[in-house]
């Protein structure tokens, strides 16, 4: 499995503000978690209804504020293939965190590849990583909940966007 590489700029080597501290107003309402799907096919059902899919070989692009991504039906199973983490269950927080993300970084890989990083921060425990693939075009590739402490890990390389904050 590819890693990030670790020469990269870090939130905290930039004078970023660390997530576990991050003011409610700087942090989205938490979206409803959905039941746990019984099987991996009915897991993938579960995102192929919520991203408006209805065949394996459909793609639906999603506007995001860096551009389009592409939702492929076909990588969906990678999402949710590990049963024990149910991540159907944070579909909303996916789509929530697609649409209007606290930041998106990008970051490089070793295995020369890039990866861009969609932080989404929720006024609830859960936080969302939402992993976009950098080829011929960004498609989705991963999502997962997260603890504030862990998604800071994954706040490293260059920051392409960031939401407005409010001014106090």
């Amino acid at each position: 499995m590819a890693k990030r590489t670790t020469d990269q700029p870090q939130w905290n080597e930039i004078g970023l503000e660390d997530l576990r501290s991050l003011p409610p107003e700087h942090r989205l309402h938490s979206p409803e978690v959905i039941e746990e799907a019984e099987s991996l096919d009915e897991a993938i059902n579960i995102l192929m209804r919520e991203f408006g899919l209805l065949h394996e070989s459909d793609i639906k692009q999603l506007e995001t504020p860096i551009g389009l991504i592409d939702i492929e039906a076909k990588h969906l199973g990678h999402i949710v293939e590990k049963r024990m983490d149910a991540r159907e269950r944070y579909i909303h927080y996916a789509l929530a965190t697609i649409s209007d993300p606290f930041e998106v970084w990008r970051s490089q890989y070793d295995n020369d590849t890039v990866k861009l990083q969609f932080i989404g921060t929720y006024t609830s425990r859960y936080q969302m990583l939402v992993v976009v693939a950098q080829h011929e075009t960004h498609t989705l590739w991963n999502f997962m909940q997260i603890d504030a402490k862990r998604l800071n890990k994954h706040r490293s390389g260059e920051i392409i966007y960031q939401r407005k904050r409010v001014t106090e």
